[in-house]
């Protein structure tokens, strides 16, 4: 079933583009001469379809478009073939015509159908108000990173953020504040971390930045100014809001993408236990 849900959300690469459109292209004169030999009592104009649903689905709508064109002209050059005459200007035109206009409108249902799969996607991928990772796809993509670490034998770490004062947000300026707050530490935190890391919300306020390849030494230092420019942010947007934050660094990758992710949750309670607005970081030795 998951292959099946893959294989249906599949968007090809630039490379594999290339290759499925020109295989689709292939298509339409295979199902032409296939037609053809099949003779007039046999029915396969519809198969013509195969090649036009599908390039609208998996590449894009102007492809659907051009197979479509391709797709009507190929079937009327086969019909005209089995009939032994040449193509004439009126009923022949006219249906083709008519048949192009089915076909560009099933590729405009497509097109609309693949959208809303692939919003549908994007939000079961993502938290609603901040567009980061959810708990699901941090685990899913995570778990990926861990078993690529272990391959290549490189370190990980986890940095577990905490929003201090932030409840004092909500109930004394109202949840909307309290949301503005959290679009705001989203877009600074997304703008100060790599664009391999992982970046979630896990909790209410709570937020993790999983770090594939990366030793103490980095990790310190994408700590230490990811919390300076978070605060810089809420300084700026009048926010009473600092972060405790709790980074653990596995020399050797951990066997599970929870245990990465409980330790540095554990580093961040010790800088709450300590007065909270610090940063903790722990070195898990290999």
């Amino acid at each position: 079933m998951q292959h099946a849900e893959r294989f249906i959300s599949w968007r090809p690469g630039k490379g594999a583009r290339t290759a499925v459109a020109i295989a689709l292209i292939a298509l339409v004169p295979l199902t032409g001469m296939i037609h053809f030999v099949s003779g007039p009592t046999i029915e396969l104009s519809a198969f013509y379809l195969i090649p036009v649903v599908s390039a609208a689905w998996y590449i894009g709508t102007r492809m659907g478009m051009l197979i479509a064109l391709l797709a009507v002209a190929d079937w009327l050059l086969v019909e005209t073939q089995l009939a032994q005459r040449e193509i004439r200007l009126g009923d022949d035109v006219f249906n083709a015509a008519a048949r192009l206009v089915v076909f560009l409108v099933v590729v405009w249902f497509i097109h609309l159908l693949r959208e809303a799969l692939d919003r549908a996607n994007r939000l079961a991928r993502v938290d609603p108000l901040t567009q980061l990772l959810n708990v699901q796809s941090l685990h899913e993509l995570g778990s990926m990173e861990l078993e690529k670490a272990a391959r290549q034998r490189c370190a990980m770490t986890a940095i577990f953020i905490d929003l201090d004062g932030f409840k004092s947000i909500n109930d004394t300026l109202g949840h909307q504040a309290g949301d503005a707050v959290l679009c705001a530490f989203a877009q600074a935190l997304r703008a100060n971390v790599r664009a391999t890391d992982l970046t979630a919300r896990v909790g209410g306020d709570e937020f993790l930045v999983v770090m594939p390849d990366t030793g103490p030494a980095v990790a310190a230092s994408i700590a230490a100014n990811l919390r300076s420019q978070l605060l810089e942010t809420m300084h700026s947007g009048g926010w009473p809001v600092t972060f405790s934050m709790g980074v653990s660094t596995f020399l050797r990758p951990p066997v599970a993408i929870d245990v990465l992710v409980n330790r540095a949750d554990d580093m961040m309670y010790r800088v709450k236990d300590r007065g909270k607005n610090a940063i903790a970081h722990e070195v898990v030795p290999a």
